[in-house]
């Protein structure tokens, strides 16, 4: 079976921070800590790794991993 890969993705645009402070630093170990559950089953489900913006994942896995990037997006209005 051939295998066919979906493209997904948030709606916003990939921010380059050229200087990460050490608040920022805090502010991502926070926010791993927070949601990193849900981020770890995402990371799970993605193919085509590099240097490739767009995240891909099997077109079978296209509903869970909408569904884990709208959490994660609901999850992180809340972290702390």
């Amino acid at each position: 079976m051939k295998e066919e890969l979906v493209s997904i993705s948030a709606g916003m645009p990939v921010v380059k921070i050229s200087n990460p402070s050490i608040e920022l630093t805090l502010q991502y170990e926070c926010w791993v800590d927070y949601v990193g559950d849900t981020f770890d089953e995402l990371l799970k489900l993605r193919k085509g790794k590099g240097n490739n913006l767009n995240w891909m994942v099997d077109i079978v896995d296209a509903g869970k991993s909408a569904n884990l990037l709208k959490d994660l997006i609901e999850i992180t209005k809340s972290v702390p």
